[in-house]
């Protein structure tokens, strides 16, 4: 675990994890949320967790200052299901799914994600109007469409 952790901090990986997540991340919105989970906690002294925790943080946070994303969430520790670890209770996973679920609870709230959502449905209805157009020129006239398109575009508001 100790040399895992050494190499979060070489500029190597911290290059690799830049340009792996940019390249998978081109296509998508730039209000990315990374949570960092540790792996294999109950093999981890107590006294290790915190300065793992902060390691990880640490590199992470560089992807902020380069724009790739906006909100780096503290790392939280998973163990193996069974491990007698009584601070990891349910081997961490439920700590997991709790901030998954809030996260979203809240990133769905915002101004930025309703934009993002009607542009994603707008893209998608642009591109179905096409098909259905080509598939059928007769059913539907152009102007009709486009005004159907308008109607569902606008009540996405």
């Amino acid at each position: 675990m100790a040399q895992g952790l050494a190499e979060l901090k070489s500029n190597n990986f911290n290059t690799w994890l830049l340009k792996t997540f940019t390249h998978t991340k081109e296509s998508q919105c730039r209000a990315c949320t990374v949570l960092p989970v540790i792996s294999h906690g109950d093999t981890m002294a107590q006294k290790r967790r915190k300065p793992n925790k902060d390691c990880v943080s640490k590199s992470l946070e560089r992807l902020k200052t380069t724009g790739f994303c906006r909100e780096v969430m503290q790392p939280l520790i998973v163990s193996t299901p069974g491990s007698d670890s009584p601070d990891l209770k349910d081997c961490g996973v439920h700590e997991v799914r709790v901030a998954v679920r809030d996260h979203v609870a809240s990133s769905i709230k915002t101004v930025e994600f309703k934009k993002q959502w009607s542009r994603m449905l707008t893209e998608d209805l642009r591109q179905q109007v096409q098909v259905f157009l080509k598939s059928h020129p007769h059913e539907e006239t152009a102007p009709r469409l486009f005004h159907r398109s308008m109607q569902a575009h606008l009540a996405t508001y």
